[in-house]
Parts: C-alpha cells; structure tokens; sequence
C-alpha cells in the first residue's frame, strides 16, 4: 500500500517539507561547456565569466582544465557570488599525463539557475602566456510543461 501524500506547508522552503515537496516532472540531460582563456605572462585574469545556457537549470558536477604550460591557478565562484575556495586552487589539481586532465569532482553539485554564469579567476605561475582550457560538466534539468 503507498504512503498517503501529505499537505506541504507552502510558505515553507522546499527542503523542510522533504522529498514529497518535489513532485515537479524533470529530465535531466549530460551538459558540457567549455571556455578558453589566455593569461598573459605572470598575469592575472579576474572574473572571468563562462555563461551557461536559458534553456535550463544545470547542475554543475565536474571541472576538466587543459593548460599549455602549468603551472598556474584557479579559483571559480557561483551564480550567488560564492567562492568555491578560500584561494587560488593548484593546476596540478587537475594533471594528466596528457590531454585534458582528470576530473576536479564538486560533491554535492552545485545548483546553477537557468541563464547565470560562471565566473573564474586564473594566475599564471608559469611566467609565459598560457592559454588554459576550461571544461565543466554536469546535468541540465528540463522541467514539463506546469510542473514548475
């Protein structure tokens, strides 16, 4: 026998009244987007903005970053103007042998609304211009028609 569905307090937010509160009809769908930057020469580059699309919620699970010549740094802030760290994250963070290199993993994903951005800020160590290559992955949430 299922459980009965319970009354939600609609004044409440969603997560205080639990999963049943959810009952919206969603896809989730693979997202990637990439974005390439050149920090010049023991340079700074803020704010850097990588912009998601309009047409759904994404939830950001992973970062790939390709470099030409590491090290450098990187530091990523949210839609909400939250900084992902206290300070600029190692590019030997994300090494390979070659290629992209090995997923940087957010645990929980971060919620991204439909149309925000990313924002980076890079710091080349290397003392040469570096182009580094940005690769986040994650789901794009696809809502039907009145269930939002």
């Amino acid at each position: 026998m299922p459980l009965p569905q319970r009354q939600n307090n609609p004044l409440a937010p969603a997560a205080y009244n639990g999963l049943s509160s959810i009952g919206a009809n969603y896809e989730d769908k693979h997202f990637s987007k990439s974005a390439t930057f050149t920090i010049p020469a023991s340079g700074t580059l803020s704010n850097q903005s990588i912009k998601l699309d309009r047409d759904a919620d994404f939830f950001w699970e992973t970062i790939n970053v390709d470099a030409a010549t590491p090290p450098f740094g990187l530091r990523f802030t949210d839609s909400t103007g939250y900084q992902l760290s206290d300070s600029f994250i190692g590019s030997f963070a994300f090494a390979s042998s070659a290629g992209i290199g090995a997923p940087y993993v957010l645990l929980p994903s971060l919620y991204m609304p439909a149309g925000s951005a990313i924002l980076v800020d890079l710091v080349d160590y290397s003392g040469a211009d570096n182009t580094v290559t940005i690769l986040i992955q994650g789901l794009k949430r696809f809502y039907d028609e009145g269930s939002r």
